[in-house]
């Protein structure tokens, strides 16, 4: 498992475990699991798996990550190169 600090270390395909920091409360769960669909001009777009802050009101939408930092967490890249159709 490698550590992620900047978004342009992403790429299509990578399987990613995000923790969240201890200070993010009322959430079910305190991690999530997501795959990055598509890199496009430089900004990943990542599907979750689990949405623990019930933020993604479309299932089937994948999310822009970009300003990694401002995120409430920390990123890793557990698998590279996972099959995104499946």
């Amino acid at each position: 498992m490698k550590r992620i600090y900047h978004e342009k270390e992403l790429e299509e395909g990578d399987f990613l475990l995000f923790l969240y920091n201890r200070s993010v409360k009322y959430i079910k769960l305190n991690f999530d699991y997501g795959l990055v669909t598509e890199v496009h001009c430089g900004e990943p777009y990542v599907k979750w798996f689990f949405d623990p802050c019930e933020a993604n009101d479309d299932e089937d939408t994948p999310d822009v990550v970009n300003n990694m930092a401002a995120f409430n967490g920390q990123f890793y890249v557990v698998k590279k190169g996972v099959p995104i159709y499946f």
